[in-house]
């Protein structure tokens, strides 16, 4: 008796359902794909002698392309920004004091937006639904509540007060000099009034910094003299000659190490040794600026620019014709004679 052949057994078909991102990989690739090959056609019949200007006008296409792109980007993103919603509040949990003044509320609505007092950044958006929410302006933006939006921090008049004054409030009073006769003031009065005025509080310490030191004595400095002023003496210890030589190797003749320390004696509040913190500071500061107008901005020089300065006595153009500095340069006198 035959046995009856047994049927293999067929494994069941399982149907995976592929994700959306499983397809959507797919479809990118399919699309290359077609991408990639209708290029290689395309290149194929475009002419050998085509081929560097089609690669040129396809990276300026690209350029343009991404320049649009970029602007369409940053658009986009200042509009809204400008719309920027925050978190919606009913109005049982709004200021009380946000509705009063100009904002009225009619029929369940307000008629305007409102600043928010406590940030300038926020404000109170009236809906026309009667809801209000609080909202954000963009950044670097407050609130303008007089034209109703938000523009730029230095435009708006948020948390500026009114700076109107009375002008009579600044006019200042006129001072009542002590005379004999109670007539005009002598000027010998009015002299002894201003001494009495300026030697007291902080404008004598004022006064004594703007205080020059006579010619005659600004002539007898000399480097690492004793007698030195003690200004002088203070910048001396910071800057040594051999450090004004490194700094200024390219300098003008007439810009010698005697003469800058000259220079720091005739003004003793330049430097004053009551406070040493901040001399460096002000070297610093100095010497850049003396960088920046007489240097000599030339990169082919040995010396990097920033030690380049100190390199035109005069402004440039006056080799020609006196700019002014000839009246009183040269004579020994170290503050400019009025003309």
């Amino acid at each position: 008796m035959e046995e009856n052949p047994k049927h293999a057994e067929v494994e069941p078909v399982i149907h995976v359902e592929k994700s959306v991102l499983e397809i959507g990989q797919e479809v990118s690739v399919l699309v290359k794909a077609a991408v990639f090959r209708f290029s290689i056609s395309f290149w194929n019949q475009v002419p050998n002698k085509w081929h560097t200007k089609v690669r040129l006008s396809a990276k300026i296409l690209a350029v343009i392309t991404l320049i649009v792109i970029a602007f369409l980007i940053g658009w986009y993103s200042s509009n809204r920004g400008e719309q920027e919603e925050g978190e919606s509040i009913s109005d049982s949990n709004v200021d009380p004091g946000i509705l009063d003044g100009d904002d009225q509320l009619l029929g369940g609505s307000c008629i305007n937006h409102r600043e928010d007092p406590k940030d300038c950044g926020m404000y109170y958006y009236c809906e026309e639904n009667g809801e209000i929410q609080h909202r954000n302006c963009p950044m670097f933006h407050h609130f303008d509540e007089p034209q109703q939006k938000c523009v730029w921090i230095h435009l708006s008049s948020c948390g500026k007060e009114d700076q109107d004054l009375d002008i009579d409030d600044n006019i200042p009073e006129v001072a009542h000099i002590p005379t004999d006769d109670g007539t005009v003031p002598s000027l010998s009065q009015v002299q002894a009034y201003e001494k009495r005025l300026t030697s007291q509080g902080d404008i004598s310490i004022l006064k004594a910094r703007l205080i020059t030191l006579p010619s005659e004595e600004v002539e007898l400095v000399l480097p690492r003299r004793a007698a030195n002023p003690p200004n002088t003496v203070l910048v001396e210890t910071i800057i040594a000659e051999s450090d004004w030589e490194f700094l200024f190797p390219n300098r003008h003749p007439s810009y010698s190490y005697t003469n800058f320390i000259k220079a720091i004696s005739k003004f003793p509040a330049v430097c004053y040794a009551a406070n040493p913190s901040n001399c460096r500071a002000v070297l610093a500061t100095m010497f850049a600026h003396f960088t920046q107008e007489t240097g000599g901005h030339n990169p082919s020089l040995p010396a990097p620019e920033w030690r380049q300065g100190l390199v035109h006595v005069e402004e440039m153009g006056c080799g020609s014709r006196d700019c002014g500095y000839s009246a009183t340069c040269g004579t020994g006198q170290w503050t400019v004679v009025a003309g």
